[in-house]
Parts: C-alpha cells; sequence; structure tokens
C-alpha cells in the first residue's frame, strides 16, 4: 500500500516516525490523492507544453522532453511565489480561520462531518504548500551553483547571502520571548494566550497523534525559562542582518555581472528562501482544531487517546454512527 513515507524524500522533516493509524486512514489518502491531483492538473501540461513546442522546433522527441522538463523548472522556480503570496496563502488562511471557527457539533454526525471537511482542507493546504516550499531548495541550489561563476569571492560563502530574511518562525520565537520576559503577571496570561492562538499549532511531525505545541504544557514551560533574560530574537536577527550586509557588500565589490541584475538575482533568492520558514508554520496550522474535534469524539466514544490514534478512521467513524 502506497504511504505518506515513500514521499520523505520530498521532506526529510517529515515522517521520520511510522504513521499513526488514524492518520495513515483519515488523511494520507487525501494527501496522496492531493499530490496527483498537483502533478497531473498543474505538472504534466506545463512540461507537454514546453516540450511540444520544443518539438516543433527541434523535431527530436526525447530531446524535447528533457528540455520541456528543464523550462517547466525554471518556469515555476519563477511563478510560485507569486502564486503561493497572491493566491495559495489568502487561501490557506481562510482555510484556517474556516477550520478554527468550526464548532464541535453535539450530535456524532455532525462532529464527523466537520471532522471530514477539516481534514480535507488540511490536506490541500499542506500538499500546495508543501509544493511551494519546494521553490525554496531550488532557488537555493540554483543560487549556489552560479554564484562561483559571477563572482569571484573567497571571503564569505554563500549562505551568508541568505540570513537575515524576516519569517513568521522568528515572529512567534520573538512573540514567546516577549512572553518569556512580561513583568505583569495578568499581562503575561494575555500575552501567552494570543501566542497560543496564533503560533500554538506547531507540530514535530506530519501526523494527527502528535500533539502541538500548546497542548504540550511542559516544553511551553521549558521554552519559557530558556528565552527569560537572553537577547531577543529580534536583536539577534539585526546581527545577522548587519552579517548579511556585509557578506552583499563584499560580494558585490567583485560581482563580474551589472550590479542590478545581480541585485534582483539576490532579492529573487531571498524571497524564495523565506518562504521556506512560512511554509513550516502553515501547513499543520489545522491540526490543533482536528485533534481537538477527534479526541473529543473519542471521548464520547469511551475511546482513549493512545487508543483513538492505533484505530482507523472508518472504525472510529462507523462506531459515531
Amino acid at each position: 500500500m502506497l504511504k505518506l513515507r515513500h514521499f520523505r524524500f520530498l521532506n526529510p522533516e517529515w515522517f521520520r516516525k511510522p504513521q499513526s493509524e488514524l492518520e495513515l486512514t483519515l488523511r494520507t489518502p487525501l494527501v496522496i490523492k492531493e499530490m496527483f491531483t498537483l502533478v497531473f492538473l498543474r505538472i504534466i501540461p506545463v512540461v507537454l507544453v514546453f516540450a511540444l513546442l520544443i518539438k516543433m522546433l527541434l523535431g527530436i522527441p526525447v530531446l524535447s522532453f528533457i528540455v520541456g522538463l528543464i523550462l517547466y523548472l525554471l518556469y515555476e522556480l519563477y511563478v510560485l511565489e507569486h502564486w503561493y503570496r497572491k493566491k495559495l496563502l489568502p487561501k490557506q488562511k481562510e482555510s484556517i480561520k474556516l477550520v478554527n471557527n468550526m464548532r464541535v457539533q453535539d450530535d456524532n454526525k455532525g462532529l464527523t462531518s466537520n471532522i471530514e471537511k477539516a481534514t480535507v482542507l488540511s490536506a490541500k493546504g499542506m500538499v500546495k504548500i508543501g509544493y511551494v516550499g519546494l521553490a525554496s531548495w531550488g532557488w537555493e541550489i540554483l543560487f549556489k551553483n552560479t554564484l562561483p561563476l559571477i563572482v569571484k569571492n573567497n571571503n564569505y560563502h554563500y549562505a551568508d547571502l541568505l540570513i537575515g530574511m524576516s519569517n513568521i518562525v522568528l515572529e512567534a520565537g520573538q512573540a514567546l520571548w516577549e512572553v518569556a520576559n512580561e513583568d505583569d503577571s495578568n499581562r503575561k496570561q494575555v500575552v501567552y494566550q494570543e501566542f497560543l492562538s496564533k503560533y500554538g499549532s506547531q507540530v514535530d511531525d506530519m501526523d494527527l497523534s502528535f500533539k502541538t505545541l500548546r497542548e504540550k504544557a511542559k516544553a511551553l514551560d521549558r521554552l519559557l525559562e530558556l528565552n527569560k533574560g537572553v537577547p531577543s530574537p529580534n536583536s539577534e536577527h539585526d546581527k545577522m542582518i548587519k552579517r548579511y550586509k556585509e557578506a552583499r557588500d563584499t560580494f558585490v565589490s567583485k560581482v563580474r555581472i551589472p550590479r542590478p541584475i545581480f541585485d534582483k538575482l539576490l532579492d529573487k533568492v531571498r524571497s524564495n528562501v523565506a518562504l521556506r520558514e512560512d511554509r513550516r508554520f502553515y501547513e499543520f496550522s489545522m491540526d490543533y482544531k482536528l485533534r481537538i474535534m477527534l479526541i473529543e469524539l473519542g471521548n464520547r466514544l469511551g475511546i482513549s487517546e493512545e487508543e483513538l490514534f492505533s484505530k482507523s478512521w472508518k472504525e472510529i467513524k462507523d462506531a459515531a454512527n
């Protein structure tokens, strides 16, 4: 049976542990379906269009397909960020809001219906947001291999040009630091709840059996301890920006191409690499509400949380009905 762990090469941060039976039977089939939908509706048609155009020019089928595939990759690298920011991310935020506002229905039938609706939205968002995240790796690989050709420099590494970008993980780290260093107890509770509401859906892996950050009281307490009295993430970020600017100025002084072209390339690479951290956050932002609904359904059926995730969705749904 095809399982998501077979796609681990797409992201080594996923599928580090065997999937739970509930994840395997509830969300996994939808994620795999969305993957194939993306391949057949977005990737293959574009590859074939490019291949057909090249074949008309060269008349060599095999070479045409290879060139078409390369052109497709370059095209996707160029357009994915715009697609993400203008279409995917706004839609994903709407889906997150919709799921988070779902009622935990009084009747089991309504609750199972909401779980399935939320899972569909979760699967669609995970695949599309994850797909766009691949662009960050593509741009970094492309930049890493082309930089030595356009700049002669031994003082800095290419990675020094890819630091100091703002992202939602930095925002979350700063928000947690502000909670840890808030002295007013009443105010601290307010900012703590705001942090949990906005950033608490972070997970360790792609599986609904994993608790979200907001469900790990001991881990959160430890994080607060570690953030107490230390420099803020924003101040550390300022140091990274300073190092980036030093590296950029050094590279620019030895660039072999016109400065405006290099600046535009660098901006494009940095903006795409920054998507990597945003992707990790937005992919799993529905998991907390999904877990809440699943655990509530399990409680109604007299199933413990540990036992719940070892059962298939069909078993649970049949018991609920």
